[in-house]
């Protein structure tokens, strides 16, 4: 009888649980996704491998042999790439985290003055690579080659995630669904 009674108070206790709500996994998805996407833009190589420096130390990295390739552009800015054996002499330290293009930045007075400067260098025997002069290319096509990738990896895992739990257009069940029988039992009467 004692068990009854017991079991009486029990059942008439209020429920002191707290409805806390309930954790989405769709939180996570964008935290692992925003860090990818940090990945991806830090792990650029011209970013780490790149320096910049004034004309004049431009002018002795390639009077000492360093320079392989030069890039000229219309807004008077250069790119110098360097060769490998001289990443070390270029960088010092921080020759270990530069990417496979080690790269110079500078500013030239004009493309007339660079192109007589690497002429002598060519001649003296300083400079024995390629200088190009390149129009500037726009920024949107390659934020754009390098961000699509990924948008659509993320919207197909997004896609795929809502069509297994149930909440996309592929009806109830979602992809869990594939085989089952639809048939429904009738009763005669």
């Amino acid at each position: 009888m004692d068990n009854n009674s017991s079991n009486k108070n029990n059942s008439n206790k209020p429920n002191n649980k707290v409805n806390m709500p309930k954790f989405n996994l769709n939180w996570m998805y964008m935290i692992i996704a925003l860090m990818l996407l940090g990945l991806w833009w830090g792990s650029d190589s011209k970013g780490a491998g790149s320096k910049a420096v004034t004309y004049s130390e431009f002018q002795d990295y390639v009077k000492k042999g360093y320079v392989s390739k030069v890039l000229g552009y219309e807004d008077k800015s250069i790119e110098a790439f360097l060769k490998p054996t001289a990443v070390g002499a270029v960088f010092g330290a921080d020759s270990t985290k530069v990417g496979r293009n080690p790269v110079i930045t500078s500013r030239t007075p004009s493309t007339d003055k660079l192109e007589e400067f690497l002429q002598a260098e060519k001649e003296a025997g300083h400079f024995d690579g390629s200088s190009d002069y390149p129009p500037k290319s726009d920024i949107f096509p390659a934020i754009l080659i390098q961000v699509l990738p990924l948008v659509l990896l993320v919207a197909l895992w997004i896609f795929f995630m809502r069509r297994m739990s149930g909440g996309g257009s592929g009806g109830p069940g979602g992809v869990f669904n594939v085989g089952k029988s639809k048939a429904q039992l009738f009763e005669k009467g």
